[in-house]
């Protein structure tokens, strides 16, 4: 099941969950709505909802997700908005965003509270963060600290139109989306594309990568890698990435080329990851992608010496830009990439 209908699955849940609460709901999908994925009606009263749902437990930054949702408040003539959440926050910090950006956080905590009186919503919802897991062995109830106390009612008379200074959302992703497409292809623009990757890389991955050294070189000078950096992440992705292939690295490789890459830079990288040093894991990043020789190089590397090598070309790396100033997860992106290649690799 892909990520969209997975998130389309959590809006029915959701639909069912707040009708129980004798809540009218409408279900948009954030189609053509500004993001909004579900208006909710009650005692006159409308209030927009954006909807997550994150693949990880933890998640790192969400704050892109309610200054988009802020934003939305105020054009979409709603009373307030609810950013819905299928990870963990802790209280504190819920508590304070909800006072930053003048909207209500409902987590993974709240919706184990929200049905606990209602076996059937309970065991949808189990299943449902059971279909997001990264794994199959998750505890879903390993790190939950469940409300003693709240009434989702007392949170919808509070509600009202955000007060402060507006917030607009995010578009760093989309500016870098452009100013990357804007660099001449070829060894013209190499230096320039290295940098911008970098830079990229840094606002994608900022909650979960650090210790960033660029043109670092191997103790006997024989190799020379673009970019490594440090796996540090409470995202699931990262933290099962680096268990099932015993890596603490990653390194990134940056390739300007006019055309697609060919076996011969897969071969290339492949010499700069050694499992012994917890260095296991390449993302060669590209203009154009790379040709069918080099994704059968890649999936050898990864058969027989258990490797992961994975090319991400313009096109992905703004999708995941695009996701990231929405507030989604652009891990998500990168676990589906692993989750294909793992399930099509032959022996």
């Amino acid at each position: 099941m892909n990520h969209r209908d997975i998130a389309h699955q959590f809006n029915l849940f959701l639909e069912k969950l707040f009708t129980s609460l004798s809540i009218e709901v409408e279900i948009t999908d954030g189609i053509d709505d500004g993001g909004i994925d579900l208006v909710l009606k009650y005692e006159g009263k409308i209030v927009v909802a954006e909807v997550k749902a994150y693949r990880s437990k933890h998640i790192g930054g969400i704050q892109n997700a309610l200054a988009k949702l802020n934003f939305t408040v105020r054009n979409a003539k709603a009373k307030s908005g609810i950013l819905v959440i299928s990870s963990l926050l802790e209280s504190s910090r819920r508590k304070d965003l909800e006072k930053k950006y003048e909207v209500k956080i409902i987590d993974r905590n709240i919706l184990f509270y929200l049905t606990k009186d209602d076996s059937d919503l309970r065991h949808q919802l189990q299943e449902f963060l059971l279909e997001l897991t990264q794994t199959g062995d998750e505890n879903l109830f390993e790190d939950l600290n469940i409300p003693t106390e709240y009434s989702f009612f007392d949170i919808w008379k509070s509600f009202h139109l955000p007060k402060r200074k507006e917030i607009k959302p995010v578009t760093k992703g989309a500016d870098l989306c452009r100013e990357m497409k804007a660099i001449s292809l070829g060894k013209k623009g190499a230096y320039l594309f290295e940098e911008k990757c970098e830079e990229i890389l840094k606002y994608l991955f900022e909650d979960d990568l650090s210790l960033w050294s660029s043109q670092n070189k191997t103790d006997d000078t024989l190799h020379r890698f673009d970019l490594i950096t440090k796996i540090s992440s409470i995202n699931d992705f990262w933290k099962y990435l680096a268990r099932d292939f015993k890596s603490r690295f990653i390194i990134f490789e940056f390739k300007n080329y006019t055309h697609k890459i060919t076996q011969n830079q897969i071969y290339s990288t492949e010499k700069y990851l050694f499992t012994k040093a917890l260095r296991s894991i390449a993302y060669i990043i590209t203009r154009n992608g790379a040709d069918k020789n080099a994704i059968t190089a890649m999936r050898g590397s990864l058969r027989e010496s258990g490797k992961l090598i994975m090319c991400l070309d313009e096109l992905d790396i703004c999708k995941m830009l695009d996701m990231k100033d929405n507030g989604d997860d652009p891990n998500t992106y990168l676990s589906d990439k692993v989750d294909n290649i793992l399930i099509k690799l032959s022996r």
